[in-house]
């Protein structure tokens, strides 16, 4: 079971990843324009080649935000995968844009040494790498939006007195929440003077208060 919750993390870890740098890609190539055409003849809002378009999808929706993603999706798939051959190391999302904006062809030629990197590609890959931490960063984590309030009969820290915190959590019995005041409803029995205690979860936990033999309700 704990090896399956590993994979589960995994997986929800991998996916955010990919999908920072996808959105990182589509912002610092296009500006998020699918429309976007390059100097180069570059297309969709990823700013990809035709022809490395056309490996992946026969068709010219460039202009498609959901094809151009799956096509930018299997191109850095496969940018990932030849680094790794060549490299003998996971891809970095440095490297990965340096994959995308320079080919793998410069980037082996240099020895896939980000020192090397001209400076201009460097500075752009630096900049995508601040918005793939960044989108990163912005996931809001899974949990409760305030604290949960004890309910009567769960277990509390007791404060110290006059030091404004908490005991040792080593402490090995638990307190209870304070009870309301009890007291005795019939009149006869108002000049007994009763104290507050706290009522356990339990029956076996309840204060028992017995005049003549009789306990009271």
């Amino acid at each position: 079971m704990r090896g399956f919750l590993l994979l589960i993390v995994l997986s929800v870890a991998g996916a955010k990843a990919g999908d920072s740098r996808i959105s990182a890609l589509s912002l610092i190539e296009s500006g998020d324009n699918d429309a976007a055409v390059g100097d180069a003849g570059e297309v969709s809002r990823y700013q990809i080649k035709p022809w490395i378009w056309r490996q992946y999808d026969p068709s010219s929706a460039y202009a498609d935000r959901r094809i151009s993603t799956q096509v930018a999706q299997q191109h850095l798939a496969e940018l990932a995968e030849r680094f790794r051959r060549g490299a003998r190391r996971e891809p970095s999302d440095f490297d990965l844009y340096v994959l995308w904006n320079a080919g793998p062809t410069y980037y082996a030629r240099i020895g896939f040494s980000p020192t090397r990197v001209h400076p201009i590609i460097r500075e752009r890959a630096t900049r995508y790498v601040n918005l793939c931490q960044r989108d990163r960063a912005a996931v809001p984590c899974v949990g409760p939006s305030k604290p949960i309030a004890p309910t009567r009969g769960t277990p509390v820290q007791p404060a110290l007195a006059g030091s404004g915190g908490l005991a040792n959590p080593s402490t090995p019995w638990p307190v209870f929440d304070a009870a309301p005041a009890v007291s005795l409803q019939h009149p006869m029995f108002a000049f007994f003077p009763l104290t507050t205690r706290p009522i356990g979860s339990l029956p076996s936990q309840q204060p028992i208060f017995a005049i003549g033999g009789i306990k009271s309700p």
